[in-house]
C-alpha cells in the first residue's frame, strides 16, 4: 500500500528506488536518517491533521487506533535502518492524545511493527520472507521477543507521564502475529503473559489488547478466563475480513460469513474487538484522479482487475451495516483505515486498496449511515448508538450489554462523554481499566475532566 509521496520521496533520492522500496525499512534505508526523519516529519504534519479528527467526531467517530512501530519506543539496534529517533515519534504520539482530549474521543495504541517482524508483512515495517520474531522452543524467548517485553515497559512508561493519558483505552501488544508451530502459539501466549503483567503493574493500568494469532478463540480461551475481569483488563482483538482474501463473489455466503464470525465472538470469556474491518471496494472506488491512459496497463484488463466481487452496491450497503451492528455486539470495531491512498503505481498493477480508506469513500461516495437508536446510549469509551435494526445474525444474548460499542460513522448530536481526568481514576493497581463516564438523555454527564497535567 504505496502511497505516491512515499514512491516520489524515494525516488528524487534514488530515481526508480520507489518500485522496490516497499516498507519503512526500505524507505530508511535508502534516505538514511536525516533523510528519513525530514521526510517522516512532514508526512505527520500534512497525512492526519487536526482537521482529520474534527471529520471524525462528526461522523460520530469516538475511538481511533494509532498504529506504531517498535521504534517509536526502543533504540534501534545495529542493522536496523528504522529513524532512530523515540521522543520524535513520541512527540507525535502526544500530539494525536491531545486532539483525542479535546474532543472526547479515545485512544487504542497498537504496537504494529515488533522487533524481527512477528509476520514478515509490510504493514510490521519490513517485509520479508525471514521474520525472525519467533524462534526457539515453547519456553524459551528469542531476543527480539526480549526487546518486545521492553517495549511494553517502555509505553506503559510513556502513559504514565503523558498528561493525556485518560483517552488511552488500551496497550494493544502486537499486530497479526503469525505462529507456524505449537511452540511459537505457545511463544505467543507466554509474551501476552508477560505483557498483561507488566501493564496491569504499571503506573497506569490499562487494557492488554491480544490477537488470536490466525490460531483460533478456543485456544486462548483458559488464558482469557484466568484474567476475566469486571471492567476488563484484556481484551480479544480479531479482523474477520469477510468476503476478502481473496475477493468472493457470494453475497449471501459473505454475509453468512459475518454471521459465523459474531457467533464466535458470544459467551466468550473478555470482550472481542475488531480493530479492523471494511467492506469490499466497489462501492467505495473513488474516482480515479487521473486519465486509465497514463496507467502502464490496458484499461480494460485494469477494470477487470479492479471491479471484482459483487457488483451490486445495494449488497455493499448491507454488508456495512451488518457488520456495523455485529461487531457492536462485544468491545466494537474500528474501521481499517481512516485514510489511504491508492498510488498510480499500486493502480498500475490492477491493485486498488480504497475500500481500506473511510474518509475517501466517505467523500466520493458516502457510506450508508444507520439511524441511531432512540436513547443514544453513550457508556464505554468505545460507546456508539447502534443501528436501530440490527441484522438477523446479531440478535442473539449479549455476554456484555452495559458494552454495546461500535466505531460507527454515524452523524449524530447526542452528547458525547469526555474522557475521564487523570484525577478522578482510581490509584490501584487492580486491572480496572476501562472506566467509564455514563450518558443518558434523561441525566446529566459527569462534569468535564480537569485539565490535563
Amino acid at each position: 500500500m504505496l502511497p505516491d509521496w512515499f514512491n516520489e520521496t524515494v525516488n528524487a533520492v534514488t530515481p526508480g528506488a520507489g518500485a522496490t522500496t516497499l516498507d519503512e525499512w526500505s524507505f530508511c534505508e535508502v534516505l538514511g536518517q536525516d533523510g528519513c526523519r525530514t521526510a517522516l516529519t512532514e508526512h505527520w504534519d500534512n497525512w492526519i491533521t487536526e482537521a482529520d479528527f474534527d471529520e471524525m467526531l462528526e461522523y460520530g467517530i469516538n475511538h481511533v487506533r494509532l498504529p506504531t512501530g517498535f521504534w517509536a519506543w526502543i533504540p534501534t539496534i545495529e542493522g536496523e535502518p528504522f529513524l532512530n529517533d523515540t521522543a520524535l515519534y513520541q512527540n507525535q504520539i502526544e500530539k494525536v492524545l491531545g486532539w483525542a482530549y479535546d474532543r472526547g474521543m479515545y485512544v487504542l495504541i497498537d504496537a504494529h511493527g515488533l522487533p524481527g517482524s512477528q509476520n514478515g508483512e509490510q504493514a510490521s515495517g519490513h517485509l520479508t520472507t525471514t521474520p525472525s520474531w519467533f524462534g526457539g522452543s515453547a519456553d524459551t524467548e528469542t531476543p527480539n521477543q526480549i526487546r518486545s517485553d521492553a517495549m511494553v515497559a517502555a509505553m506503559t512508561e510513556f502513559l504514565a507521564r503523558t498528561p493525556y493519558r485518560s483517552v488511552v483505552t488500551g496497550l494493544e501488544v502486537i499486530n497479526e502475529p503469525r505462529p507456524y508451530t505449537d511452540d511459537q502459539v505457545q511463544q505467543l501466549q507466554n509474551y501476552y503473559a508477560r505483557s498483561y503483567t507488566t501493564i496491569q503493574q504499571s503506573a497506569w493500568p490499562v487494557a492488554t489488547f491480544i490477537s488470536e494469532g490466525y490460531t483460533n478463540l478456543t485456544f486462548f480461551r483458559p488464558f482469557a478466563e484466568e484474567r476475566a475481569t469486571d471492567p476488563p483488563s484484556l481484551v480479544m482483538v480479531d479482523h474477520p475480513y469477510p468476503g476478502n482474501f481473496p475477493p468472493q463473489n457470494n453475497s449471501q455466503d459473505i454475509l453468512a460469513q459475518v454471521c459465523t464470525a459474531g457467533n464466535k465472538y458470544l459467551d466468550y470469556p473478555i470482550p472481542i474487538c475488531i480493530d479492523e474491518w471494511s467492506v469490499r471496494p466497489l462501492s467505495l472506488l473513488p474516482p480515479l484522479p487521473f486519465p486509465l491512459h497514463d496507467l502502464e496497463a490496458d484499461a480494460d484488463t485494469l477494470a477487470v482487475q479492479l471491479y471484482t466481487g459483487v457488483k451490486d452496491q445495494g449488497f455493499e450497503k448491507t454488508l456495512y451495516e451488518q457488520q456495523l451492528a455485529t461487531w457492536s455486539w462485544s468491545a466494537g470495531g474500528m474501521y481499517w483505515s481512516w485514510r489511504l491512498d491508492t498510488s498510480q503505481q499500486d493502480l498500475a498493477m490492477g491493485i486498488d486498496y480504497s475500500q481500506y480508506s473511510f474518509s475517501a469513500s466517505s467523500r466520493s461516495r458516502a457510506p450508508p449511515r444507520p439511524s441511531p437508536s432512540p436513547l443514544a446510549l453513550a457508556d464505554a469509551p468505545l460507546a456508539r448508538s447502534l443501528p436501530s435494526q440490527a441484522p438477523s445474525c446479531a440478535t442473539t444474548a449479549r455476554r456484555f450489554p452495559s458494552r454495546r460499542t461500535t466505531t460507527s460513522p454515524t452523524r449524530r448530536r447526542a452528547t458525547r462523554c469526555r474522557p475521564t481526568s487523570p484525577a478522578s481514576r482510581a490509584t490501584s493497581r487492580r486491572p480496572a481499566v476501562l472506566r467509564r463516564p455514563t450518558l443518558r438523555r434523561t441525566r446529566r454527564a459527569r462534569s468535564r475532566p480537569g485539565r490535563p497535567r
